[in-house]
């Protein structure tokens, strides 16, 4: 009788791992095929593309891989290998730069970005902006009252002045030039903008934070950003902010009409940003138009927050490159 209650056991235990490892299959199966068709186009496929980034598929693809290999079911491990072998692949050529990082200019302005994930303590934040020491700085999920905050980034960067863009939101620059502005988005999205100088020059920027839900359609959103910034097109304008979004996502079509995310067009190293220690996705991401010249965009660690730190420089472009006009400025209405 024990002997046929272990064997039992023994059985329900088999089919248990065996469905486990089928339900691991479907899942990589899946995730690989929306990843070569319709990515985050569809509602439904859209959760399921933001939940398996590459790595995340590479991973599951080698477990599979050792499985097959152990069961020496090598037609599977034959594929199972190369699958994992392609998104690796993919990742790194997505995800990493090994250029030699370019020779910074002079007349270079610098911009950080960081999400403190609503930490009072920024130690080594604040040892990154005094070693950068960027024009301006945007910030995410800070804290939510305005006259705390101002009081706040004041005593912490005397060197800033400090703009409360939104809940949770603010910009550190030199020179703030006018009020901020903030555009909804959609779904609890927001931009914010405020107008500063850099060296005599108009910069207008916009914080974005979106909504982190993965049921929401990405596309809307950034279709409206899109068309916010656009209104600019004749204005240097600079983008940052923690997007909730991949990268790689089609969501941002519409804004590469006009912008280039700065670590495409002039990155080093790898781009993932959250969640540490092991990030694997770029959610935190930097864009600029056309008005303004990529120079260098990195991602350094933090210790406060769950997400990485962006650092770009670019340059200011002076005239248009379509019409030959000259870009906007705040010299122009001195």
């Amino acid at each position: 009788m024990n002997q046929q209650r272990e064997n039992s056991k023994g059985r329900m235990w088999s089919l248990w791992v065996s469905l486990f490892w089928f339900g691991v299959a479907v899942f990589t199966l899946l995730a690989i095929v929306i990843r070569l068709t319709v990515q985050d186009s569809y509602w439904g496929a859209s959760a399921y593309f933001y939940a398996t980034p590459l790595p995340v598929v590479a991973v599951t693809s080698g477990l599979l891989f050792l499985k097959s290999a152990r069961k020496r079911s090598y037609r599977w491990a034959t594929f199972w290998v190369l699958c994992c072998v392609l998104l690796v692949g993919s990742w790194v050529a997505r995800e990493w730069k090994f250029d030699a990082p370019r020779a910074v200019k002079e007349d270079a302005a610098t911009v950080m970005f960081a999400n403190l994930s609503r930490k009072q303590s920024c130690e080594s934040f604040l040892e990154k902006v005094r070693l950068h020491q960027p024009d301006v700085i945007g910030l995410v999920e800070i804290g939510q009252h305005p006259e705390e905050e101002t009081a706040r980034w004041n005593r912490l960067l005397p060197d800033y002045q400090f703009s409360f863009l939104y809940k949770g939101l603010g910009l550190l620059s030199r020179k703030p030039q006018g009020r901020s502005f903030v555009h909804w988005l959609g779904h609890g999205s927001v931009g914010c903008e405020q107008s500063i100088e850099v060296d005599g020059r108009e910069l207008t920027c916009i914080v974005v934070d979106m909504t982190a839900n993965p049921l929401v359609m990405r596309r809307p959103i950034l279709d409206e950003l899109a068309y916010v910034a656009g209104t600019f097109k004749n204005r240097h304008v600079l983008i940052m902010g923690d997007f909730n979004t991949p990268a790689e996502s089609h969501a941002f079509d519409a804004l590469r009409e006009q912008h280039q995310n700065l670590f495409d067009a002039a990155g080093h190293g790898y781009r993932g940003s959250w969640p540490l220690p092991f990030p694997v996705l770029a959610l935190d991401q930097i864009w600029i138009n056309q008005n303004l010249i990529p120079v260098e965009c990195v991602y350094d660690s933090s210790e406060e927050s769950d997400h990485r730190v962006v650092i770009g420089r670019f340059q200011f472009r002076e005239r248009d490159e379509e019409t030959g006009e000259r870009v906007s400025s705040v010299l122009d209405s001195r």
